[in-house]
């Protein structure tokens, strides 16, 4: 039973989370580059916090690790 459900979380978590920062770039009024570019920057400031325990209030866990 344990086995199922840590594959059923695999498969509706994966094995890692990803931020897919693409904003509307029209909406906004921004060029596609200006959009790439805050898209990279918010990816990387995000990746920075979840992959440490700032993001755990106990400070203990990474982001992964509170998902699991």
């Amino acid at each position: 039973m344990a086995g199922g459900m840590q594959t059923l979380r695999d498969n509706i978590v994966g094995a890692t989370l990803r931020l897919s920062a693409t904003p509307n770039y029209r909406l906004l009024g921004w060029s596609r580059e200006q959009a790439r570019e805050w898209g990279n920057q918010t990816v990387s400031k995000f990746r920075t916090w979840a992959e440490t325990n700032e993001c755990d209030a106990s400070r203990t866990l990474n982001l992964l690790g509170l998902t699991l």
